[in-house]
């Protein structure tokens, strides 16, 4: 008789240890992608303001556009769909920094069967800086 209820607790736990373990490594995985992605966008820099006025600036516009295509490019391996993501350009003195807020959408493998829950969102915040 507790056989198959113990059975049954057993292939829930583990369902449920497989879904968190999936979600970690989502996490794990946007990490890596957006920190990539930082270090890429931080390289940037605005070589006209550098022939200009001698000042190491990194070009926005291009660190925009290099995060958005390792992000959400075809060339992204990300383990789910990004559901937001925030670049900003904070001045600090000496320097410029890169921070990158990146939402990624995990899906469920086991749990997604269960009415009401959704995918989970891993989140990560990544800071990249250019020293001057």
């Amino acid at each position: 008789m507790l056989v198959p209820a113990i059975t049954l607790v057993l292939i829930a736990l583990a369902a449920v240890a497989i879904d968190l373990v999936l979600v970690h490594s989502g996490q794990r995985a946007a990490y890596r992608a957006a920190s990539g992605a930082v270090d890429d966008a931080a390289g940037m820099i605005d070589h006209r303001l550098v022939q200009l006025t001698g000042d190491v600036r990194i070009d926005r516009d291009a660190a925009r556009a290099v995060i958005e295509a390792r992000l959400r490019g075809p060339a992204a391996d990300l383990p789910g769909r990004v559901t937001g993501l925030e670049i900003d350009f904070p001045e600090f003195p000496g320097g410029t920094v890169v921070t990158v807020h990146l939402e990624l959408a995990v899906p469920h493998v086991f749990l997604g069967s269960v009415p009401g829950i959704d995918d989970v969102a891993a989140s990560v915040d990544v800071r990249g800086r250019l020293d001057a």
